[in-house]
């Protein structure tokens, strides 16, 4: 009967449906790593030069606002409001969507945003995010992993959302060779609208991820300190905190003991 056909066809639509949702999200930082750039085939690799050249742009915006800065400090005039929000803009423009070297630049924005964040806690405290994180959520309450990891489903939930759209439009372009009958002119049209939609808020919350994972170095850093047991009682300035991270990065990524930094007599600690 027409009305078991239905059934049948939205009990169909349902298995697919789940079986998407499991795919994706077993592939999910597969994905990420995707449409941030990596992987020697990628073809998002061809933006690279659009993203260095946005760079170029960004930094030497600021350098132009920066010699404006100091023309009217040596001609004794206020700086303007307007010049300072434009530069302030600029500041947060490269905090959130750059690395700090053209060098760490990926070929997508998405990727130079999670890269952007990636850099943070060595440019602040000389430590290499990738080897520190797997041991800093150990010094995190679940309290604010919480956090973390919402804020991280957003990203995975639009991402996998643009996954989606793309095979949608790349099986409408399939069929259009098999058939050659646009019968559904907008159905693409509305892909692509979507898919954009999807990226531009994928990296939007690329961002707000990034603000709960810089503040996870910002506040429980010290914490993974008291647990590494370093010795901190000779570090009287930031440039020495950063060397003692920088020596336990280079620990773990080279599995180097002999730089790892000086931990606590294990008499002070008992006592």
């Amino acid at each position: 009967s027409s009305q078991a056909e239905v059934s049948a066809v939205i009990t169909t639509l349902r298995v697919i449906s789940l079986l998407t949702r499991v795919l994706l999200l077993t592939v999910n930082t597969e994905i990420i790593r995707f449409f941030e750039g990596y992987g020697n085939f990628n073809p998002l690799k061809i933006f690279l030069a659009i993203e260095k050249r946005n760079f170029t742009k960004t930094k030497k915006q600021l350098k132009e606002l920066d010699q404006s800065y100091i023309s009217y400090s040596k001609q004794g005039k206020e700086i303007p409001t307007s010049l300072k929000q434009k530069r302030n803009l600029i500041l947060i423009q490269l905090a959130t969507r750059f690395p700090d070297d053209e060098r760490w630049l990926l070929p997508t924005s998405f990727g130079n945003t999670i890269r952007a964040f990636e850099v943070y806690p060595r440019i602040m405290y000389g430590v290499d995010s990738i080897p520190c994180w797997e041991r800093l959520i150990a010094a995190i309450p679940d309290s604010y992993l919480k956090y973390i990891d919402e804020a991280k489903a957003k990203v995975d939930l639009w991402l996998n959302f643009l996954v989606v759209n793309i095979l949608l439009l790349s099986g409408y372009l399939g069929l259009l060779i098999y058939l050659g009958n646009p019968n559904v002119i907008w159905l693409p049209l509305l892909n692509i609208a979507l898919s954009y939609i999807a990226y531009i808020n994928s990296q939007s919350s690329a961002v707000d991820w990034g603000k709960f994972v810089k503040a996870s170095f910002d506040l429980f850093l010290p914490d993974l300190c008291r647990k590494l047991q370093f010795d901190t009682s000779k570090i009287t300035n930031i440039e020495q905190e950063k060397e003692m991270w920088r020596k336990f990065s280079q620990a773990v990524i080279y599995v180097n003991p002999k730089s790892l930094p000086e931990r606590y007599n294990q008499q002070d600690t008992e006592e």
